[in-house]
Formats: C-alpha cells, sequence, structure tokens
C-alpha cells in the first residue's frame, strides 16, 4: 500500500484521486474485464490497433498514449523505459517525496 500516498497527498484533485485509485485496485472498466465478464463479445481496442483494451494498453502501450506518456516523462526530466502498469506505479511511489504532489 504503498501507492496510498500517490493517491491521496494533499493537493489532490478528488476526482483524479478517484480515478488513479481505481486504476490501482484494477477496477476501471475496460473492455478486457467486461469481455471476462460476459458483458461484452470482444476485448479488441476500438481504435483498430490490434490490441486488447486494458489499462496497459490504453495508458502505455496504444501507440498515440504511448507518445503522450514518453512526452511527460521528459517534461519531468525522467528518461527511462516505459513500464507496465504496476511497475509504473511501484517507479511512481518508490521516487514520490515528501507531502508535494508526485
Amino acid at each position: 500500500m504503498g501507492w496510498a500516498k500517490l493517491v491521496w497527498h494533499p493537493s489532490c484533485i478528488s476526482k483524479h484521486a478517484l480515478y488513479l485509485w481505481l486504476a490501482i485496485l484494477g477496477a476501471l472498466r475496460t473492455l478486457d474485464k467486461l469481455s471476462h465478464l460476459g458483458i461484452l463479445p470482444s476485448a479488441c481496442c476500438m481504435f483498430n490497433c490490434g490490441g486488447n483494451e486494458s489499462v496497459d494498453h490504453l495508458f502505455f502501450a496504444f501507440p498515440y498514449t504511448q507518445h503522450i506518456w514518453i512526452e511527460v516523462l521528459s517534461k519531468c526530466n525522467i528518461y527511462r523505459q516505459i513500464l507496465c502498469w504496476p511497475e509504473e506505479v511501484q517507479w511512481m511511489a518508490d521516487h514520490a517525496r515528501g507531502n508535494k504532489p508526485p
């Protein structure tokens, strides 16, 4: 639960914190989860890029969002390979400092 300080820091925006909390807990309703539950017939990404929609795919593997993530990291002077979602959360928890927003 080292990620709690990432989500619930003093200057968090409640709506953003809620969605981050849901993402960390694996509770976002992505197509892969809805397909697994039998609600949808397929988990194929709606953007026709060949992958199944999941948190990892939407935020880190989809070409457009991968480019955005690389740009965000570079604006923070972080130059490293993009990791999968659980590793990104762990990396951020390990590198967050103090009570400032991560």
